[in-house]
């Protein structure tokens, strides 16, 4: 029975390797033992394997801490922030953005998925990848989602805090404190 191989742009991996960079961090050690090398940067609509970019996070994430991902989506800049960044600059609502940034989704990840919910009370997103991670993975791949979502929502000009609850796993080591200082305490 065939299967499909996840993938993802090899842009997604600009930001992180832009971090490293202006943290003088060389970024080889981080991509070759995880089967990643800067030449996608070529092409950076090249696909590359998604659990090999889980593995570079979690790499990253063994050496500079817990909360990279919010570090590393914290720094860049809306270009950096590439095809999903460009795709909702220019939106007017939080619900705008989220449902251009879905309809995109499938072109940017082959296995990343985004429900969203409207209700009175206010918009619930989901997200999620079709993929199995290990723990520790899961938990920053989740956490850059979630970073990544509130910095587009900051793109339409709503004020902080932009979520109003996050849930996602707990990183198998460091739980969820680590993540306070970025989402607020309601995770």
């Amino acid at each position: 029975m065939p299967s499909a191989v996840p993938m993802i742009r090899a842009l997604s991996l600009l930001p992180a390797i832009r971090w490293l960079k202006a943290h003088d961090i060389d970024s080889d050690p981080f991509l070759h033992p995880v089967g990643l090398s800067s030449a996608p940067f070529g092409d950076p609509f090249r696909p590359v394997p998604l659990l090999h970019v889980g593995g570079f996070l979690r790499a990253i994430a063994r050496k500079e801490g817990p909360d990279v991902a919010c570090r590393i989506v914290g720094e860049a800049n809306t270009t950096e922030l590439a095809l999903l960044g460009s795709v909702a600059l220019g939106t007017r609502t939080p619900i705008e953005a989220f449902g251009r940034i879905s309809a995109v989704l499938p072109v940017f990840c082959s296995h990343e998925q985004l429900a969203i919910k409207v209700a009175p009370s206010g918009v619930s997103v989901w997200h999620s990848y079709t993929v199995k991670f290990d723990a520790e993975t899961e938990h920053l791949m989740l956490q850059y989602a979630v970073a990544m979502a509130d910095r587009l929502l900051g793109m339409t000009g709503t004020a902080g805090p932009r979520l109003a609850q996050v849930e996602m796993p707990a990183h198998p080591e460091f739980g969820l404190d680590h993540l306070d200082k970025w989402f607020g305490t309601d995770m």
